[in-house]
């Protein structure tokens, strides 16, 4: 509710604003306000998706690429691709109904999860603009212990309307050599508490 509160304000002060500037120039009216008002729903929908993640250094992602999964355990990539519609807004990832994190385009995080069935998710969190996606793009998949997946999520266009689509990489070490050249963020969950318990990590559907 306080960053809501927050976003309005800001808002509201960038409508003013942009009112006054369209107004001393000598525009009408209805240009003024449908100006602030396009401006201002793009703003408010991208502040509002907007949350903070942590970048890996270059180092430790390397790192991380080249390691096998834990015994008893798989790795789950997930990425955006990298377009530049639509890539300043966030992806939220989910993974069997939990936060990974948010995703913007061209990064990637990294998930240890317990082999079994799993639920992805991945989507902007509001309708952005005109673009107006729908619900996350979604997939089930299933992984085995030892066993690596990737995959990458992204905007597919067409005349009616845009929609999230998903796709299991079926080259993994290619896949893996592409991330390598992308920014890294950690997840919200560190990796280490999946191989705790599936309670506490993303186990098995």
């Amino acid at each position: 509710m306080f960053k809501k509160i927050q976003v309005g304000i800001i808002c509201l002060a960038v409508a003013c604003f942009i009112g006054a500037v369209v107004s001393y120039a000598g525009l009408p009216t209805i240009v003024a306000a449908s100006l602030s008002l396009t401006v201002t729903t793009i703003l408010w929908n991208f502040l509002l998706s907007h949350r903070s993640t942590t970048k890996v250094p270059e180092a430790e992602r390397n790192q991380q690429l080249a390691l096998a999964p834990p015994a008893g355990f798989g790795l789950v990539y997930v990425s955006r691709e990298l377009k530049l519609a639509g890539g300043a807004i966030g992806f939220d990832v989910e993974l069997d109904s939990q936060s990974v994190t948010q995703l913007k385009a061209g990064r990637f995080t990294r998930v240890v999860v317990a082999p079994g069935t799993h639920l992805l998710k991945a989507g902007p969190q509001k309708a952005f603009g005109q673009t107006a996606l729908p619900d996350k793009g979604e997939i089930t998949f299933t992984l085995s212990a030892g066993e690596t997946a990737v995959f990458t999520f992204g905007i597919k266009r067409s005349m009616m309307k845009s929609a999230v689509e998903v796709i299991r990489e079926p080259d993994v070490q290619l896949a893996l050599a592409k991330l390598a050249t992308c920014t890294m963020v950690a997840p919200d969950k560190p990796a280490e508490a999946a191989q705790v318990s599936s309670s506490l990590g993303y186990g098995a559907r």
